[in-house]
């Protein structure tokens, strides 16, 4: 149940919780300054997974296919 997001800014922290429904965070302190990190973080934690379907598709999915490596 873990889905991890790589992002280096607010745009791409957004998508993945909105899309992806990420629960995963992670930042590269040796490209993003603290600032931005702290922006990042703070719109990845206020930004809710969207629900459509079309995204729940995808997570099923996804999920789907690790189950079927695991067997």
């Amino acid at each position: 149940g873990v889905r991890a997001i790589a992002a280096y800014d607010d745009a791409l922290a957004k998508i993945g919780r909105e899309h992806n429904d990420a629960n995963v965070l992670c930042l590269s302190a040796d490209f993003i300054d603290n600032n931005k990190i702290d922006s990042i973080a703070n719109t990845f934690l206020d930004t809710n997974f969207s629900g459509e379907e079309r995204h729940v598709r995808r997570i099923k999915k996804l999920d789907s296919n690790l189950g079927e490596e695991e067997g």
